[in-house]
């Protein structure tokens, strides 16, 4: 038994168990491209929601990068000051990291 309906090209395919207009669920979902469906304007927000945030990642990681730098220059000087500089170096590499994930996500978003 087929259970999906046929479609013009470019449209949802539905799943339809029943006979047209008799299905115990209510309405047929809407087809793809059809505008009263919340799906494209929540895509649409979400798109513009991740690609503000990703455009301003590197201006908060410079931040982060700057009060690294000057904790370096810090008169400070034993095994605790070596660890923690140690430890604040260790941190430059994952803000590189960040950074090239969120021009990434950005690419990705723009598709």
């Amino acid at each position: 038994m087929n259970t999906l309906t046929t479609n013009p090209p470019g449209t949802m395919r539905l799943f339809a168990p029943f006979a047209a207009g008799s299905s115990s669920f209510g309405l047929q979902p809407n087809t793809m491209f059809d505008d009263s469906c919340r799906c494209h304007e929540a895509t649409r927000t979400s798109r513009e929601r991740i690609a503000a945030v990703a455009a301003d990642t590197p201006r908060v990681t410079e931040r982060a990068r700057t009060a690294l730098a000057s904790c370096t220059g810090l008169d400070w000087e034993g095994n605790a000051a070596s660890l923690f500089r140690d430890r604040i170096q260790s941190l430059r590499a994952p803000l590189d990291v960040h950074d090239d994930d969120a021009a990434a996500t950005a690419r990705m978003v723009e598709v």
